[in-house]
């Protein structure tokens, strides 16, 4: 609860700024998820589930960020057949808040609007189960994994007016940990690539600006 909390804090800090032009909405999304600094790293897919808040000053500009469960994290590896330490497979759930700058695209009144943005994205470790090989035994991913993850988070899109006010939401972005995540020699950080659909309503007062 207390992450939850934090995740919320975050976000509504973002939105005391203006009561104008803020708009909110869920989203949906399917991702591929792998842990650097690990052998022979196979596709391991996942999906996330949230909604995001964004509030623009301008016609081109946005501010805002998302609240997701991101679920199915982690890796799926092949380690050697002799080595009974390494996990086959890191399956973790974690609360995303990423934080981000947009900018958009072509007019305020354009029906198709394409985006680019960038910002710092924080995870809190929900839970999650880690497997060895062969199934020989399991442990909680809490065991394995620390807490709290923090990099960076780029991508892309377009927003696409369904109605006045009312935007369906495509974005395609890539997660950067910066944070080495677990105990072991070496380093090893969060990746992520995700693909989203989300639809987004007005919340307040929409101007021209």
């Amino acid at each position: 609860m207390k992450k939850v909390l934090c995740a919320l804090v975050l976000l509504t800090t973002i939105s005391s700024v203006n009561a104008q032009n803020l708009s909110l909405g869920p989203s949906v999304g399917v991702q591929h998820s792998w842990i650097t600094g690990m052998d022979d790293v196979k596709f391991k897919p996942g999906i996330s589930v949230g909604g995001a808040l964004t509030w623009s000053p301008s016609p081109h500009w946005g501010l805002g960020g998302d609240i997701r469960v991101s679920f199915l994290e982690g890796v799926k590896t092949k380690p050697e057949p002799t080595d009974m330490l390494t996990p086959d497979r890191i399956n973790a759930t974690y609360l995303r808040v990423p934080l981000k700058a947009t900018y958009f695209f072509g007019d305020f009144g354009e029906k198709l609007r394409p985006k680019l943005y960038a910002g710092p994205s924080f995870g809190f470790l929900l839970g999650g189960e880690t497997r060895y090989p062969n199934a020989l035994f399991t442990t909680k991913s809490d065991k394995v994994l620390q807490g709290f993850d923090w990099g960076l988070i780029a991508g892309a899109g377009f927003n696409y007016r369904i109605k006045p006010n009312t935007w369906f939401n495509f974005d395609l972005a890539y997660t950067n940990g910066l944070k080495d995540v677990t105990e072991a020699a070496g380093y090893h950080a969060n990746r992520n690539i995700t693909m989203n659909l989300g639809v987004t309503f007005p919340l307040g007062t929409l101007t021209k600006k």
